[in-house]
Parts: structure tokens; sequence; C-alpha cells
């Protein structure tokens, strides 16, 4: 994931800004439009309004794109932790179905017709690469297929 939501970022932007320069609120629909628009644009502006009006002390600053380009950072941040424990948390949901589904036992996902149409291809053509005859490559795909207990539909 490469994005933020912007609506949650300009929400919780509006809340930090109203902490850090409640003076800055009645900018704050223009500047975060433009800052969703072009980040890098926003920011640059911010600071040449600041040169540009001689402000110097940091209660003068323009922090409206600051506070929404940090929060863009750490959401970005953010959803790569999230993903990396969905990642390890997904591979272990898959890996229990997959151990369900090979013991065919109760519990686990129900496979579609062509799903189940497809472990039979696999098994068979296993079989073949082994140099296992039509019959006897039929015979493994029949067992494997029953032994998961997919050969029909539920």
């Amino acid at each position: 994931m490469e994005t933020v939501n912007n609506e949650v970022v300009a929400e919780v932007g509006r809340t930090l800004v109203g902490a850090l320069a409640p003076h800055q609120l009645p900018l704050f629909v223009p500047i975060s439009k433009a800052f969703f628009k072009d980040p890098k644009g926003a920011l640059a502006q911010g600071r040449a309004r600041d040169d540009i009006m001689g402000f110097g002390a940091a209660e003068a600053e323009l922090l409206i794109p600051v506070v929404l380009s940090a929060l863009t950072q750490v959401g970005l941040f953010l959803a790569r932790e999230v993903g990396k424990r969905l990642a390890v948390t997904t591979a272990s949901m898959i890996e229990e179905q997959v151990k369900r589904l090979l013991r065919g036992e109760p519990g686990a996902i129900t496979l579609q017709p062509a799903q189940r149409a497809e472990v039979r291809r696999i098994a068979f053509e296993v079989g073949r690469q082994f140099r296992l005859s039509n019959a006897r490559a039929t015979q493994l795909a029949d067992a494997l297929v029953d032994q998961l207990g997919i050969g029909s539909a539920p």
C-alpha cells in the first residue's frame, strides 16, 4: 500500500493544527486541498509564504502542510507495518486451511468445482511426470481427491 486516505489525514490534521496553531484553522481547507493536489508544491509554497511575509518566528510558520505531510508519512509507515503483520497472520491462516484441506477435516474452506478439477488434474499430471500409466495416474488422482474429501460439491 503506497497511499494513505486523504480524508483521514485531513481530519486528524485539522485536530492537530487546532491544537498547535488554532489561528491557522481558517486557512486549513484551501491549504489542505492544495496539499493533496500537489504535496511537494504545497510545502514549497508554505516555506516561500513565510519568507515573503518576513515571518521568522516559529509561531508564524505555516504548519498546515507540515502537519499533513507528517501525517501522510506516518500513515505510509503504519500501512507498511500493518501490512507486515497481516502478511504473517494471513500466512498462518493459509497454512491452517491447507492443513485442514489436506487432512480432509471439517471446517476447511470449500473448493469450487473448478478448483476440485484442478486438484485432480495436478495429481494426475504429477503421476504422469513420474511415468505412471494413465490408469495408475487416474487412480492416484481419484484416491487423492477422495482422501481430501473434495470429490463432490457440498
